[in-house]
């Protein structure tokens, strides 16, 4: 009531002052107020103001004061004698017995030396001592450590009141101002927290030494408070209370880093020893050299020495980077936040940049802004690896668009960070792994070559795989994992052993040989050109004499060498034992829809449903294989079908498309096998009957992806700007620095980097594996009743789980096993199985969006950390999946045990990296493997044993089995190592000269010298030719580096580099720069040519022939002289009896001096102009435009000599053809001419007609071409299309036509133009010029059909 008072009279008052206030103001208002003349004088000089002391005290004024006398005490409880003790040596016999098994398989000097490492990292172990505790009763432990917390409190508080008690202390001179400055409240705030500040980088400086050692003590004292309290709350937790005993702290000197004593105290930490090892070796490593280092997980490398590192290194001069991988990006600015933007006062600034940013000079001014302003006030950039390089090669592209002044800002920007930045590399083995690359893409998109024969023969080619793995399947039953989902489904088929590849590579080859595929008429070839052929596309290694069979036979030419390379390519360049056997979908591979950069193509995936955000496989052949396996196994979505539909609909050939949709969907009910039975607008039915049939069919799948996907997307560019973690780890002026748990990556580092060896962390390696080789760690395999699949499952998983015991509460899957759920799919299932246990009330998992969830029984999905579950994690069960199983930190209960499934490609690094979430293994947690066949058939080979060897495997056997997978991850890493490191010594020397900061220069010119070749041909992926020696690779980066790259391909038994290890088997990461925003500037219209009647054309009407010398007409077939088909055959020499008139042919202006064709130009044929003999059998063919028959009609009308017809070719299957030109005539004749059989069919082929009327027709068809219409003598060699070559003569197997060389490449682009460059692959005339025999069964069953 005192205080309310006190504040109700001060408000009394103010009220009061307010009315004398108004009442003066109103009695001054009766004055007059009037002027007086005062004399101006002024002081020859200005006094200036007078000098008074500031109106506040500062903190300044108050460490002016003498510093008081620092309390002393001796620590109550010595915790390095009283609560340790020594025990035996670590060494373990199991690990060193495995080390033997290994070095008797090892066959490189890499993996000799990987192996002799790790055998002196368990030497290093055995020289270790692990400490325990004393065997103190727990009741007098517990009275050691309150006493000891309660002398620390006293102690805290005796210094806090000396140091209040010094800034308080008064001074005569100033004891008035002091009194009245605090009275009014301009005095600092004095509290722990004021004094705890003077240890930040502003006020340190500032200080008397003498205060320094108060502030010093006194941080301290509370840090020694702070590791009381957490004894007293680990008093029955014997693993944490060992790790704080054993850290005394401050093994560093808290006046060279302040910063971390405040550190310590905001975050109630204490650096421990191997902490402050690793932190000083980063700060300073040995002569400025780049490095990393090895600490093992879970001893805070990016809690606690990333900060600490931060704070030593931002003092003014540079710009402090962290670079962090995108996953860990968000955690690792929450973290630094936390730890920096206290007390300690450092901002932390993010630099995002992609090729979206479209960049000028003021942007560029505010980047350097940035990066300066992060140095003076001592900040932290945390940056990604693509935000770097990405900044990079925005200044050449801009350079090489002619964008001089903004390229010359943004090299500048990048100048200043080459020479003052100091990185901080976090996970070091990710963010420098070979397989990250980005890509700038520059030029005009382009299609790939050979489309789109080219997704149509791997469609094919597909079609007949599942066909021969499936009969397959009972001889390779332990190599081939098939799952058949459904009838007509395609299966998910994987290739688990080599032998399996072998068979059905092999056979498949074989099969293709005989029969033939689209665009490869081989069937009608002799054998020994088909052994030929299947040699050539099966074998990595042709020899000359294999070679040449093929490339030097007949069958080598225009029509058939891009088939026979893209096959090539599928099988001899290992892209189809590449995507069956090395990537999973889901896993490795599949589809984003929730891309910023939309694209329907196959996209990699960083682990089991995730996928990277911006990377793309960079080769076209394997970006379409595994996009047509991604829509096969999820089938298409609802809305994909009505596109589908929609775009089958307006086609010119839906019925007989439709047709190979219903032939793959045996489901599907018989009304709705036709077309005409279905009915896209109704959505309900087309939504619940039909779709759901249809999506996983085949040929809707291949339409889709062909028509909508790869015809659209499918692109290349000319040219591309590429940089890797070569460029993040090149030497600058500052040093680079990183860490990581592991140190596998060590091989393929750059090489400007070196793996950093701290003494006292040599053992890392080996206790981390003895760790995991402790007997309570144990083996699962599959249960009898499920080990006819080769994979886990999450039935089979949960199954494992529930046997294991009551406190197997964590489940890691880094093996990718959990295909069929996604987490929280899993998450549910998993807490349902566990509903009678009270004891588990959530499950804890990853969404999503990468953040970590709980969910509880009532199915509640929250943040964890905002849950109550945070504190309780003892009820929780915890589902990491593949992608969180590194960089996640969970405490968990000490009992717990986890669940660790084994899946392909599974390197130590990651089984190791997985395990150690489990952050007190070895001391209370522990793991079980869990096995799924497939792995358990490879630890079996790996040990030496048959698969079917009934030999118990021991978690060494495991072990063995990663440090081998390892092995091989390695080998077929450094190809692409080896590749981008002698690419970036080559763009180094670039970098070195001065060209792009000499005005002089022409930095356009400079720019363009690190363009690469983007685009490549089938040709140069695919034929064969010598492997590229690895020294000749090794030669173009310079003398100083090639011992070094020598040195490295000598110890990895590399000697050839292939591009098929080099390209088509390497996965590289892209930027989503793939397609950029550019201005597209369309080519200038062209002008119609002027429409004319020429007067032959009249005569011709008026007297049904020709005048003597004409020239109003030529050979139909010439028309096509300015197109692109004209390259392929020489129009002057085409045989032709049909004639096209000027006006029909010529449409447009175009200029000769420029190579235009007229492809978009060519008129459709719609009137036919005929005269006949006395036997009413036409003897002339004129083709005439729509423009002359307007002319003309009248005249036709009344002549006798000439009728028009009109005319449209058959595109459809459906429609009846018009060929006999008896649909409309003028005039009307009672009797129609009759067009002869050569005439017609070679208005058709002009006209682009696509099927045929009868068999007669087509052998018709075949003679006039001069193609082979059976299957010939082995004796006959046709050319690769089936044309007869002049002078065969074996039975009926002869050339009858005018053509001395084929025409079917020249046919094919016609088609192309005629149909707008659509497939015509299912019709007649597709077949036929693709080498397909036609059998008198087709047109009887079209017949039937229609």
């Amino acid at each position: 009531m005192v205080e309310v008072q006190a504040q109700w009279q001060v408000w009394h008052d103010n009220h009061n002052f307010r009315g004398y206030l108004q009442e003066f103001g109103r009695r001054l208002g009766h004055y007059q107020v009037g002027d007086v003349n005062m004399p101006r004088r002024l002081p020859s000089r200005y006094p200036g103001p007078a000098a008074r002391p500031p109106g506040y005290v500062s903190a300044n004024d108050l460490f002016a004061k003498p510093p008081p006398i620092i309390p002393t005490t001796e620590s109550s409880l010595n915790l390095a004698a009283l609560s340790t003790t020594g025990t035996d040596e670590m060494g373990d016999r199991m690990l060193s017995g495995m080390l033997r098994h290994l070095n008797r398989q090892a066959k490189f000097d890499f993996e000799r030396r990987y192996l002799s490492e790790l055998a002196r990292s368990l030497a290093d172990l055995g020289n270790c001592r692990e400490m325990t505790l004393d065997d103190n009763p727990m009741s007098l432990r517990a009275v050691m450590f309150q006493l000891h917390l309660s002398h620390c409190e006293m102690h805290v508080q005796s210094m806090y009141d000396a140091l209040l008690g010094a800034v308080l202390q008064k001074q005569v001179e100033r004891d008035e101002r002091e009194v009245t400055a605090r009275i009014a409240g301009f005095w600092p705030r004095l509290c722990p927290t004021f004094f705890l500040q003077q240890l930040g980088r502003h006020r340190w400086p500032s200080l008397s030494m003498a205060w320094k050692k108060a502030i010093v003590a006194y941080g301290v004292a509370i840090t020694a408070l702070q590791q009381a309290q957490r004894l007293v709350q680990l008093i029955d937790k014997d693993v944490d209370l060992l790790r704080e005993v054993q850290n005394p702290g401050h093994s560093w000197d808290p006046y060279q880093y302040p910063e971390w004593l405040l550190l310590e105290c905001e975050s109630g930490i204490m650096i421990r020893h191997v902490q402050h090892q690793v932190a000083e070796r980063m700060i300073s490593p040995e002569n400025n050299d780049n490095a990393v280092m090895q600490l093992n997980m879970g001893e805070g490398k990016s809690s606690v020495i990333v900060p600490i590192v931060a704070t030593a290194l931002g003092n003014g001069s540079r710009i402090v980077r962290v670079v962090v991988a995108k996953p860990q990006a968000k955690q690792m600015h929450q973290m630094l936040v936390s730890k920096l933007s206290g007390l300690i006062d450092r901002p932390i600034f993010r630099m995002p940049f992609s090729r979206a940013i479209r960049m000028d000079r003021d942007k560029a001014a505010m980047v350097e802004e940035l990066a300066r302003r992060s140095m003076r006030e001592g900040g932290v950039m945390l940056v990604q690896p693509e935000h770097l390089l990405s900044f990079q090669l925005m200044g050449l592209e801009y350079l090489i668009d002619g964008k001089e002044v903004v390229g010359r800002c943004l090299l500048n920007v990048q100048r200043l960070f080459d020479q003052l930045s100091r990185d901080i590399v976090d996970e070091s083995d990710e963010n420098f792994n070979v397989k990250f690359e980005l890509i700038y893409t520059i030029g005009l998109q382009q299609s790939i070559e050979h489309t789109p024969d080219r997704w149509v023969v791997i469609q094919e080619v597909l079609g007949k795989f599942d066909k021969v793995c499936l009969e397959l399947k009972s001889s390779f039953s332990e190599s081939l994992e098939i799952d058949e989902l459904s009838s007509g489904r395609f299966p998910r088929i994987r290739i688990l052993r080599p032998d399996a590849e072998q068979a059905v590579l092999s056979r498949l080859a074989r099969f293709i040989c005989c029969t033939g595929i689209t665009g490869l008429s081989i069937a009608r070839q002799p054998k020994h050109i088909r052994d030929a052929v299947c040699r050539y596309i099966t074998h990595s290694s042709p020899t000359a004499q294999e070679i040449s069979a093929v490339e030097d036979s007949a069958y080598w030419g225009d029509a058939t060498r891009h088939y026979i390379l893209l096959l090539r390519g599928l099988f001899a360049g290992g892209i189809l034992a590449f995507a069956f056997g090395q990537k999973r979908w889901r896993v490795d591979y599949g589809t984003d829809a929730n891309r910023e950069a939309k694209t329907r193509l196959a996209v990699p995936f960083r682990a089991k449903d995730n996928p990277t955000p911006r990377s793309e496989f960079s080769h076209p052949d394997v970006v379409i294989l595994l996009t047509c396996l991604s829509y096969y196994y999820s089938g298409l979505k609802v809305d994909e079908l009505f596109e589908a539909f929609d775009h089958l609909i307006r086609s010119d050939n839906a019925d007989l498309e439709y047709g190979a949709w219903v032939r793959t969907a045996p489901q599907l009910p018989r009304a709705f096998h036709l077309l005409t039975g279905i009915n896209i607008r109704d959505r309900a039915q087309c939504v619940e009957s039909i779709f759901p049939l249809l999506r996983y069919s085949k040929g809707a799948v291949d339409y889709f992806l062909s028509r909508l996907v790869f015809a659209k997307e499918s692109r290349e560019f000319p040219h591309k700007l590429s940089a890797s973690g070569w460029d993040l780890g090149k030497k600058k002026a500052n040093a680079t620095t990183g860490f990581s748990g592991t140190n596998d990556s060590r091989y393929v580092l750059p090489l400007a980097i070196k793996q950093l060896d701290i003494p006292a962390q040599n053992h890392t390696n080996a206790l981390v594996l003895e760790y995991l080789l402790r007997p309570e760690n144990g083996i699962r395999l599959m249960s009898e009743a499920s080990r006819g699949a080769t994979t886990l499952g999450a039935d089979s998983l949960l199954e494992m789980v529930s046997g294991m015991g009551p406190k197997s509460r964590v489940i890691l899957d880094v093996g990718a096993q959990i295909i069929e759920l996604n987490n929280l799919q899993f998450a549910q299932r998993w807490l349902s199985s566990n509903k009678d246990n009270a004891s588990v009330q959530a499950v804890v998992f990853f969404n999503d969006a990468d953040e970590l969830t709980v969910m509880d029984r009532s199915g509640k999905v929250e943040p964890l950390q905002s849950s109550p579950f945070a504190s309780q994690l003892d009820q929780c069960l915890v589902f990491l999946d593949e992608a969180h199983t590194r960089g996640t930190d969970l405490r968990l209960p000490l009992d717990y045990q986890a669940a660790v499934t084994l899946g392909a490609n599974l390197t130590k690094d990651k089984l190791v990296q997985a395990c150690m979430r489990m952050r007190k293994l070895g001391k209370g947690q522990s793991v079980v493997f869990c096995i799924p066949q497939e792995i358990e058939q490879k630890i079996l080979m790996q040990r030496g044993h048959e698969p079917s060897s009934s030999e118990k495997i021991t978690v060494s056997d495991v072990l063995c089995w990663t440090i081998s997978e390892t092995w091989l991850d390695l080998r077929r890493t450094v190809p692409l190592w080896l590749t981008q490191g002698v690419r970036f010594y080559e763009q180094n020397t670039l970098w070195e000269e001065s060209s792009p900061f000499d005005s002089s220069c022409d930095s356009t010119l400079w720019a363009k010298k690190f363009l690469e070749a983007d685009a490549q041909s089938l040709d140069i992926r695919y034929r064969p030719r010598a492997a590229l020696e690895s020294s000749k690779l090794v030669q173009r980066a310079g003398p100083e580096m090639r011992i070094e790259f020598e040195n490295r391909c000598r110890e990895f038994g590399l000697t050839e580099l292939r591009s098929s290890s080099l390209q088509e088997e390497q996965e590289r990461e892209l930027s989503p720069e793939t397609e950029r925003e550019r201005e597209v500037e369309p080519p200038p219209q062209v002008e119609p040519r002027a429409h004319s009647c020429h007067e032959d054309l009249v005569h011709f009407v008026e007297h049904g022939k020709f005048p003597r010398n004409f020239s109003a007409f030529k050979r139909a077939f010439y028309a096509f002289r300015g197109t692109s088909a004209a390259e392929h055959f020489d129009m002057s020499d085409y045989p032709s009896s049909i004639w096209a008139t000027q006006d029909f042919c010529a449409t447009v202006m175009m200029n000769e001096t420029v190579d235009n064709v007229t492809d978009l130009f060519q008129r459709p044929v719609q009137w036919v102009l005929t005269s006949s003999d006395a036997n009413n059998v036409i003897d002339q063919v004129v083709i005439i435009s729509p423009w002359e028959v307007h002319q003309l009609l009248e005249k036709i009308e009344t002549c006798k000599k000439v009728t028009l017809h009109l005319y449209s070719p058959r595109t459809n299957l459906a429609f009846q053809p018009l060929d006999r030109l008896t649909l409309y005539t003028v005039p009307t004749r009672e009797r129609n001419p009759t067009l002869p059989q050569a005439m017609m069919i070679e208005l058709n082929i002009f006209a682009g007609q696509l099927y045929l009327s009868s068999f007669r027709e087509y052998a018709a068809l075949c003679d006039m071409l001069g193609l082979a219409r059976g299957i010939p003598d082995d004796d006959v060699v046709l050319e690769p299309d089936g044309f007869i070559p002049h002078g065969v003569l074996v039975g009926d197997v002869i050339n009858r036509s005018a053509f001395k060389k084929s025409p079917v490449p020249f046919l094919k682009v016609l088609m192309k133009i005629r149909r707008n460059c659509e497939v015509i692959d299912k019709t007649h005339i597709g077949k036929i010029l693709d080498g397909i025999l036609l059998l008198q069964e087709d047109f009887d069953l079209e017949k039937e059909t229609l």
